[in-house]
């Protein structure tokens, strides 16, 4: 699915009922416990999201519009999502400027587009994964002198090396 030279830019039409379509497939997987298939399917939503930025926004959200429809694809994600990963969509949901309550209560037919109302504010950015630390130089160092020492422990203690 290609988005450039797309007239329908500013509205996000083509782009929307692209969402619908790909919302129904998953609700259709869902219904006939397809677990698997509507995850993809949902996947798809998301990557739908990313091909719009990057093809139409050139990168970061260019424009107010364009933000709307990536914060009204996350919003319907999050709902997509909630019967496999309750407690991820509700992080994601809150942050999109909801309450646990109104969380609590969504229904299906809240994906339909529209979900966002002007001047809905959202919560402070936080991140919803943890963070997977990466290795500081010194550490690396540090491991890398343990692999060596450890290679000459285990030598010394009597392992065999193929």
């Amino acid at each position: 699915m290609s988005f450039a030279k797309n007239p329908k830019r500013f509205d996000g039409s083509l782009f929307r009922d692209n969402i619908e379509n790909l919302v129904d497939n998953a609700k259709h997987q869902y219904e006939n416990l397809l677990l698997s298939s509507a995850c993809e399917t949902v996947l798809e939503i998301g990557n739908l999201g990313n091909l719009y930025v990057d093809e139409q926004a050139h990168g970061p959200v260019s424009s107010k519009g364009d933000l709307v429809l990536i914060l009204e694809t996350t919003r319907i994600i999050t709902i997509a999502l909630s019967p496999i990963t309750p407690s991820l969509p509700l992080r994601i949901y809150t942050q999109l400027g909801f309450t646990e309550d109104q969380f609590r209560v969504l229904r299906w037919e809240d994906t339909k587009w529209g979900g966002l109302k002007a001047g809905q504010v959202m919560s402070e950015p936080k991140p919803v994964f943890a963070r997977i630390e990466t290795e500081t130089e010194e550490d690396a160092q540090a491991s890398s002198k343990a692999a060596k020492g450890g290679k000459k422990k285990a030598r010394s203690k009597g392992l065999v090396e193929a």
